[in-house]
């Protein structure tokens, strides 16, 4: 329950919450807090490193940064679209691991997909197309401020190197 209702990488289980956080990580946490910015600043850093690379690979997009958005630099996540990159997300997923690239699979699984929720219309995946589409194709690479800069080059040549 406190871990989302989550049980492993495939299976949530129930609606649950995120409890995790008692009051020692709190204190914790307020000691990071100026730390962010400069996090941020390198996460910046390393988001143009993927976008330098990823511009020129046909069927690998990202979001776009907007200027009236503050970016958290949180996640960078790509969608593969099999039909012109000629691999899918999960293929790329596994070939990454394969290579010790721990990248996600991002809103994978959908909510509407938990068995909790199997009564409802939303689990029927043609109530949902373009969510279901998304989930196929969407996937969080690695992303921390202390990603060595030569490992996200090649995070993103072997990338170029996947596409058929």
């Amino acid at each position: 329950m406190r871990n989302f209702g989550i049980k492993n990488e495939k299976e949530v289980l129930i609606p649950g919450i995120n409890g995790k956080m008692n009051e020692i990580q709190a204190a914790l946490g307020l000691i990071l807090l100026p730390l962010i910015k400069a996090e941020r600043e390198k996460r910046k850093r390393i988001k143009k490193i993927y976008i330098h690379y990823l511009d020129d690979i046909q069927g690998i997009t990202y979001l776009k940064d907007s200027p009236r958005v503050k970016n958290s630099y949180q996640y960078f996540v790509i969608r593969i679209n099999k039909k012109i990159f000629g691999r899918s997300r999960d293929e790329v997923y596994n070939i990454l691991k394969s290579y010790n690239i721990h990248a996600r699979k991002y809103f994978f699984p959908l909510c509407s997909q938990y068995p909790y929720y199997k009564h409802l219309p939303s689990f029927n995946p043609n109530s949902l197309p373009v969510a279901h589409k998304v989930v196929e194709e969407v996937l969080a690479l690695p992303f921390y401020g202390e990603l060595p800069i030569n490992t996200t080059e090649k995070i993103v040549k072997l990338l170029k190197t996947l596409r058929r």
